[in-house]
């Protein structure tokens, strides 16, 4: 045997070796030099082993970034208040709303009433004025009378 040869020993399925004896391969030894001559000689089979590796790696990446996702998406969620939780502070929020609402109009009728109630004060005010004006006119003018000159007893008129 020449120095530029290798002996291979290879274990090949029964049907695989009756197919090849089938497709006319004499020896075994030739069949395996074709087999290796193609796998190198097709550019193909060399590209779409390196793509699938390539795609392998990326899936392995990709598969590790997706699970360290999934592992901060579970710690966010378990910090996450309950849904339940959510519910009762809307309502909670919705029940306030209308407290605060409810309030506003009753400032607003309050204000409207402490106007009314101004207003009236002014009213009393202006009354209590020309009723003071009135006293002391009444009283200026009994003061002109002659002070000792009484009506008799019988003239009330």
């Amino acid at each position: 045997m020449p120095d530029n040869k290798r002996k291979l020993c290879v274990w090949v399925p029964d049907n695989l070796y009756s197919n090849v004896v089938n497709a006319g391969y004499v020896s075994p030894t030739s069949a395996v030099i074709q087999g290796f001559e193609r796998l190198l000689a097709d550019d193909t089979c060399q590209q779409e082993t390196s793509t699938i590796i390539a795609n392998y790696t990326n899936l392995l990446t990709e598969n590790s970034d997706l699970k360290k996702e999934i592992e901060r998406l579970s710690s966010a969620l378990l910090g996450a208040p309950k849904q339940i939780e959510l519910i009762e502070l809307r309502a909670n929020h919705i029940g306030i709303q209308r407290l605060v609402e409810e309030k506003d109009e009753l400032i607003r009728n309050l204000e409207s009433q402490l106007l009314d109630v101004k207003e009236q004060m002014r009213v009393k005010d202006h009354q209590l004025e020309a009723q003071a004006i009135h006293l002391q006119t009444v009283l200026n003018q009994k003061s002109i009378e002659a002070p000792g000159a009484k009506k008799p007893w019988w003239r009330f008129w």
